[in-house]
């Protein structure tokens, strides 16, 4: 159970709500034009309809509408879901980077950064780890060759 709660929890909130109404603001507006476009298209075949044509302009206005609101309340929430289970391949590690950096300021040494399989940004951590080796090495510990290449 501990497992799936950490996949829907938000490690960088600001970033991943951000990304997610990007996310959502492109789905609500694909909704939005789909609506334009069926009603300009059933309006103009209601008009074109030798009988009952204004009947069918009149609901078609709600039957629409109907189908807008209930395509906002199915998309918009797997779209929510889909932005935090995508995002977090990239929020962890950012996360991860900032604890770590703000640990080396505070004079700590923290150990190599490791990330999750599947997490993005892997080759920045490992760069991240080699350029700060030097600075979280105990005194008088030997300089690795990594440590040279990273020099």
């Amino acid at each position: 159970m501990r497992h799936k709660r950490r996949l829907l929890r938000l490690v960088q909130p600001r970033l991943q709500i951000r990304l997610m109404l990007a996310f959502g603001s492109v789905a609500a507006t694909g909704l939005l034009l789909q609506y334009l476009l069926f009603m300009l298209v059933l309006t103009r075949a209601a008009e074109g309809l030798p009988q009952d044509g204004l009947l069918l302009l009149d609901q078609l206005g709600q039957v629409l509408l109907t189908i807008l609101v209930g395509s906002f309340l199915v998309l918009l929430p797997v779209v929510g879901l889909v932005g935090v289970l995508a995002t977090r391949r990239w929020a962890g590690p950012l996360y991860r980077f900032e604890r770590f950096l703000k640990d080396l300021a505070a004079g700590q040494r923290p150990v190599d950064i490791r990330l999750r399989s599947g997490d993005e940004l892997t080759g920045f951590a490992d760069l991240l780890n080699r350029v700060t080796a030097p600075l979280r090495r105990e005194p008088g510990d030997a300089v690795t060759t990594d440590e040279r290449r990273a020099a």
